[in-house]
């Protein structure tokens, strides 16, 4: 009886907890995430460890202190620049770091009390990390995608065990499946100059498709239609510029997938779809 009632009871403690007690922890712990993510953002690309070494300032190498790691606050304190060396420490820093907040705020927001908002903030979190690589100028890599996606879905399984939404969990799933075939496409395309194309870092849909497939067939439906055209616009882009002046093309697979999930779920919520 005991397996039974405990995720029941898991539950329950979530719709216990008043909305605005879930944005607060959400914000929070979207600071301390996003601080995690400068990590992958920097040293994934670079094969670098995510674990080993602690972090450190990439112009001297000197460790960053404790106290020096502190989320947006640390970096406004030191006024953009390393204690040890002075030399300055990108914006990007502060910038994910709040906007992953922000995001996890407004992701609780919309899921409100309930579990689900862990798994569909995991996959925020991986949109949110590949689009900063991809404004890095560097290629999302796959293990980014398929880590951030997999604790995601694993958080969205976790849900419906309790709650029995398995058509939910089962359209999640076949958001993935569809991204990864996009995916495969994607990387037939030839590689064009200007920065990422649409065939860098086409894994990176795959958090996408697992948000817009849990979101139901009205978020699905304007997701895909969202991400159609600004692939579209991305290929065309990176043609413009073959033969000519290389320019930086912004709009990489990461940039479109983000903005597919985000307009896809808006829509699925006007719509009255329930994210929990």
């Amino acid at each position: 009886m005991n397996g039974l009632t405990t995720p029941l009871a898991a539950a329950q403690l979530a719709v216990a907890v008043p909305r605005w007690g879930v944005v607060v922890v959400g914000g929070v712990v979207g600071l301390v995430i996003g601080s995690f993510l400068n990590v992958v953002v920097y040293r994934t690309p670079r094969h670098l460890s995510i674990v080993q070494p602690a972090s450190f300032c990439p112009s001297c190498g000197t460790p960053v202190r404790s106290f020096d790691n502190v989320p947006v606050l640390s970096w406004l304190l030191l006024r953009g620049r390393c204690r040890s060396c002075s030399a300055p420490i990108s914006p990007r820093y502060p910038l994910v770091e709040g906007g992953t907040g922000v995001l996890f705020a407004l992701v609780a927001a919309a899921v409100g009390p309930h579990w689900a908002v862990v798994g569909l903030c995991a996959l925020a979190a991986t949109l949110a990390a590949s689009v900063a690589i991809e404004l890095d100028g560097e290629r999302p890599p796959l293990s980014v995608a398929c880590w951030g996606t997999g604790i995601g879905v694993l958080g969205l399984l976790g849900v419906v065990a309790s709650d029995g939404h398995w058509a939910k969990f089962a359209s999640a799933i076949g958001g993935v499946a569809v991204a990864g075939a996009l995916g495969v496409l994607l990387k037939q395309m030839p590689v064009t100059a200007g920065g990422p194309s649409v065939a860098h870092g086409s894994w990176t849909l795959l958090p996408a498709g697992a948000a817009l497939g849990w979101s139901g067939p009205v978020g699905t439906a304007v997701g895909a239609g969202v991400l159609g055209v600004l692939l579209l616009m991305a290929s065309r882009a990176g043609r413009s510029s073959e033969g000519a002046r290389p320019r930086r093309n912004v709009l990489g697979p990461g940039v479109a997938a983000a903005l597919s999930a985000v307009l896809g779920v808006v829509a699925a919520i006007a719509a009255g779809a329930s994210l929990a």
